[in-house]
């Protein structure tokens, strides 16, 4: 949908970028490979997390090409709607499945509208998004009362809420090393639940991405 041939340069450079941002999970010779989905495909990506409705995520995952390589798979699509909100991505999967590439819970989806002037920001989103399908959780959920299970990554607790909007955003959480303890650094993980820090991944993650079956590391 986003009228990008295959060989298109910022499609090269999103590659590129991906590739070196799965390398912080511990997998250096991660090949990322582009194709075109089927005709059939949706531009946009809907769902409704709240009535467990993800049906947009199997048309996705219907429009697969036949020869599509084994692996995890990134869906770039113009839009993605879970009820009325935008998001700039989704895992269907939480860690994704192994041999079930047709299914929704396979499928994690990326919206790509700034892929053509920004394509290294589309893979952050990417990177953050095969986090969950590799099995990693938010570090911090955004209402602050739910964390990931690791010891080694830093959680924002709900006290660092500075606004009191309810709301943990990345500012308020120590991006970019920013602020004093507790609120310092929480938000620079890689899995913090929204865009804003540095993208640090810890030593506990990266045992989590490499248990996945598919990764081919030992755990």
């Amino acid at each position: 949908g986003l009228g990008l041939a295959l060989d298109d340069p910022a499609l090269a450079l999103f590659a590129d970028a991906l590739a070196g941002r799965m390398a912080a999970f511990g997998l250096p010779d991660t090949q990322v490979y582009l194709g075109l989905l089927g005709e059939a495909a949706p531009l946009q990506a809907r769902l409704n997390g709240l009535q467990r409705d993800f049906s947009g995520l199997a048309e996705l995952a219907a429009a697969r090409p036949a020869d599509a390589p084994p692996g995890l798979e990134i869906y770039l699509v113009d839009d993605i709607l879970d009820g009325a909100n935008r998001l700039n991505g989704f895992a269907g999967g939480l860690p994704a499945p192994v041999g079930h590439a047709g299914r929704p819970a396979a499928v994690t989806a990326v919206r790509a509208v700034l892929l053509p002037d920004f394509p290294a920001a589309v893979a952050d989103f990417a990177q953050h998004e095969l986090g969950h399908a590799l099995g990693l959780f938010h570090t911090t959920e955004p209402f602050g009362g739910t964390h990931d299970p690791l010891a080694d990554t830093l959680e924002c607790p709900l006290a660092c809420d500075a606004d009191g909007d309810g709301v943990l955003f990345a500012r308020e959480c120590g991006a970019q090393a920013m602020g004093s303890p507790p609120c310092q650094g929480a938000a620079d993980n890689v899995m913090f639940w929204t865009l804003g820090g540095q993208r640090a991944v810890t030593a506990g993650q990266r045992r989590v991405a490499g248990a996945h079956p598919l990764t081919a590391l030992p755990p």
